[in-house]
């Protein structure tokens, strides 16, 4: 169970679960002598609503000995209300939380390719709150995405023009992205 890992999404990994795969990649390539395991979960079906319904199956049933959650792309895009969307995702935690003995790590979103009035980038940071709040009042582990892309994107600013863009056209993330997503993710996946 120890080098069992679930990672959790939507299309935020990439129509093709690409991040996650790369997860799985950098992980297998650093440690080719451990029994390491993964499985994605991840697809445009992937709401809250939808992991909640099948949570015994889909998350605790593959008894992982960590569960990385990074949801709520779909929920974002939705016309649900933040306030939904976090009991969503509490209940989700929760029941996850109550049913297995899996190490739970939350992912915040990057929020800052969308313009801070806008209703994605409103949802985004809502929810990037949420998450946080959880971290810390559940005792979970926080890889905050959000803030190493703010980070990154900083030190590029310097580049000017040849600044490399994180993202796709639709605010999800490019290729680029999807690379420093999945290295800053298995950096905390504690893997010895």
């Amino acid at each position: 169970m120890k080098y069992r890992f679930l990672l959790v999404g939507d299309r935020f990994w990439g129509d093709d679960s690409s991040s996650a795969e790369l997860v799985a990649n950098l992980s297998l390539a650093s440690y080719p002598s451990l029994p390491l395991s993964f499985s994605i979960l991840s697809s445009a079906r992937n709401t809250l609503e939808h992991l909640f319904q099948n949570c015994s199956r889909d998350i605790i049933g593959r008894q992982a000995g960590t569960t990385l959650l990074l949801v709520g792309w779909e929920d974002i895009q939705s016309k649900a209300t933040e306030q939904q969307i976090e009991f969503q995702f509490e209940n989700l935690i929760r029941e996850i939380q109550h049913n297995s003995q899996t190490r739970i790590l939350l992912c915040t979103h990057p929020s800052f390719q969308f313009h801070s009035d806008s209703r994605i980038g409103q949802k985004i940071r809502y929810l990037n709150e949420c998450c946080r709040k959880m971290g810390k009042s559940m005792g979970f582990q926080i890889i905050d995405l959000e803030s190493l892309f703010e980070e990154y994107q900083e030190k590029q600013r310097v580049r000017g023009d040849l600044m490399r863009n994180l993202f796709a056209d639709d605010g999800s993330l490019g290729n680029l992205g999807r690379m420093l997503a999945a290295m800053s993710i298995t950096r905390f996946l504690e893997i010895q």
